[in-house]
C-alpha cells in the first residue's frame, strides 16, 4: 500500500504543515500525520490545514442524511443515537466513505480529538491489492464487480457505479452494503 507519513515538527506553522502535507497526500493512498501538538485545539487546526490541502467539500451529515453544511462529522459513541454506524459501540462494517455521495471528496481527514481506552483502529486495504486477489482467487467475482452498476443512495444523494471501477484519480473503490438501493433496478 502507498502508504506517506508526515510529522508535525516543533515550531512549524500551520501553513509550512498544511502544504507539505498536500504533497504527501498528492503521492500516497493513506497517509499518517503524527507529533500534532495535543494542547493545540485540534478542530481549528484541522479546519486551516484541511484548506491548504485542497478544495473542501461540505459533507458532514445529521445520521438521517441530512446535509448540515459543515465538513466535519463527529465519530463517537452515542447511545442516544440510534441506527448510525458512527454512533455504535461496535465496529464499522467494510466501507468506502462517500459511497453514496454524487460529488465525494478524494480525501477524507480524520483526527482524533480523545483516544478510546480500546478500539478504534482503522484497516486500510489498498484498492490495487484488493484486484491482486480477486483476480487470483475468483476472476469471476472480480469481473462483476467491475461491470455491474450497483446504485448507493442515502437520504437526497446518490450514485451509480460499479464496485469496482476507473476513475481520473484511477482505481475506486464504491461500498457501503447500508446505502445499497436492495430491490430496485441498478441502472
Amino acid at each position: 500500500m502507498q502508504h506517506g507519513n508526515i510529522e508535525y515538527r516543533k515550531g512549524m506553522s500551520t501553513r509550512e504543515f498544511g502544504e507539505a502535507l498536500r504533497e504527501v497526500l498528492l503521492a500516497h493512498k493513506v497517509t499518517v500525520a503524527s507529533g500534532i501538538d495535543p494542547t493545540v485545539e485540534q478542530r481549528p487546526f484541522w479546519d486551516e490545514v484541511s484548506e491548504l490541502a485542497g478544495e473542501v467539500i461540505p459533507i458532514a451529515e445529521r445520521p438521517s442524511g441530512e446535509k448540515t453544511g459543515d465538513k466535519w462529522m463527529e465519530i463517537r459513541y452515542d447511545p442516544a443515537i440510534k441506527n448510525a454506524y458512527r454512533h455504535a459501540n461496535i465496529a464499522q462494517p467494510m466501507h468506502t466513505d462517500g459511497s453514496y455521495l454524487a460529488n465525494a471528496p478524494d480525501v477524507m481527514f480524520f483526527y482524533c480529538v480523545k483516544q478510546a481506552s480500546a478500539g478504534g483502529e482503522t484497516t486500510f486495504l489498498d484498492s490495487a491489492e484488493l484486484v491482486d486477489i480477486l483476480a487470483r482467487r475468483d476472476p469471476g467475482l472480480l469481473r462483476e464487480l467491475q461491470t455491474t452498476p450497483v446504485k448507493f443512495s442515502k437520504a437526497d444523494d446518490q450514485k451509480t457505479r460499479p464496485i469496482l471501477a476507473e476513475d481520473a484519480h484511477g482505481l475506486v473503490v464504491t461500498w457501503n452494503y447500508h446505502c445499497v438501493e436492495i430491490g430496485r433496478a441498478h441502472v
